[in-house]
Order: structure tokens, then C-alpha cells, then sequence
């Protein structure tokens, strides 16, 4: 990437989330503790390591920031121009491993043109959400529910306490099923 081009994309830091926006966010999957989820069958699907309390929303956010800091902005993929809706009608983007959502929600508010869905193991409830974001409880080591060449740029970050060494194939291959030819995958681990 250019550096004119990192200079251009840096500057989109986003629509800063606020501790305001992660206290209006309410945990709904493994009622607020860490421990076995289980499908819909009750079939044990995957220990979820952390909770999902309040002081887990704390520590996603201050992670959240320093992810923002570290990387100079939301994304490192050269997407911006689709991003912003520059001729057409902006990216489809799936935020993969979630959470409650603070990197999708950002996205959002920041590039309104684009249209976002976030997914994850553990339900959150989200208050005063933008029009151009959802969320769905699914899992990746399940496969996901999209069709093939769904998204233009797949986002995934910190899933390592949750996908195992011998997981990270198939979970690969089902972000590339997902992502349209031409379209980006973004992991950090």
C-alpha cells in the first residue's frame, strides 16, 4: 500500500464507541458467565473462555481502542472508496467472533453508506444501533448462513481462545466461501 494511501485510510478512525455505548450493550448468551454454550439441541457446541459481564464489555473496549491505536484506524484492507459508497452503494461487510459488537457498531456510524452484520456465539442486545447494522447469533466452526460471495470485506479478530489448532482450516475456507472474488479477509489473532 502506498504511503498516500495509508494517509488517506488512517484517517478513518471511526465514530469513536463511547463507555456509554458498551454500558447500553446487554449480554444474552451464557448469562453473563463464562462456560459450555450449547446449540439449540443442547448439544455442547463450545466453551466460550470469558464472561460476558460487565467488566468483559470494559475490557473488549479498552482492547477495542487499543486495536484502533495500534493499527491507525478500523481496517487495514484498501476497501476505503467502497467503504464510503463512492460509486454505488457502499461494501457488505461481516464482522466475524464479534462479540458485543464494538468494532461493527464503529464501522457503521463511520461509513453509513455500507451495510454491516455482525455474528457471534453469545448474544448481546444493542441499543440506538444505525440503520446499516446486524447481528446474529451464529458460529463460524459451524459454518455461517450467508451464501457464497456474500461479503466484500470478512473482519475477524481475537478468536484464538476460541478456534482450535486443527479448526483454523475449515474456518479459513468458510471466510473465503463467504467473501466475493475480489473481496478482502482481515484477521488479527
Amino acid at each position: 500500500m502506498s504511503h498516500d494511501a495509508q494517509d488517506e485510510r488512517s484517517r478513518f478512525v471511526g465514530a469513536a464507541i463511547s463507555q456509554a455505548d458498551v454500558d447500553a450493550i446487554e449480554g444474552t448468551g451464557a448469562a453473563g458467565d463464562a462456560g459450555l454454550l450449547a446449540d439449540a439441541d443442547g448439544v455442547d457446541v463450545v466453551t466460550y473462555m470469558l464472561n460476558t459481564d460487565a467488566e468483559e464489555k470494559k475490557r473488549l473496549h479498552t482492547q477495542h481502542v487499543i486495536f484502533r491505536t495500534i493499527f491507525s484506524g478500523l481496517f487495514q484492507t484498501p476497501q476505503l472508496a467502497l467503504l464510503q459508497g463512492e460509486g454505488g452503494s457502499g461494501a457488505k461487510v461481516l464482522d466475524v467472533g464479534c462479540g458485543p459488537g464494538l468494532w461493527s457498531v464503529e464501522m457503521a456510524r463511520t461509513f453509513q453508506k455500507s451495510t454491516f452484520v455482525g455474528v457471534d456465539i453469545n448474544g448481546y442486545e444493542h441499543q440506538n444501533l444505525p440503520d446499516n447494522i446486524s447481528f446474529r447469533i451464529e458460529d463460524v466452526l459451524k459454518g455461517l448462513s450467508f451464501p457464497d460471495n456474500t461479503f466484500d470485506l470478512v473482519h475477524q479478530r481475537n478468536l484464538l481462545l476460541g478456534v482450535k489448532d486443527g479448526q483454523w482450516p475449515a474456518v479459513i475456507r468458510e471466510l473465503i466461501r463467504v467473501t466475493k472474488p475480489g473481496g478482502y479477509i482481515e484477521l488479527a489473532e
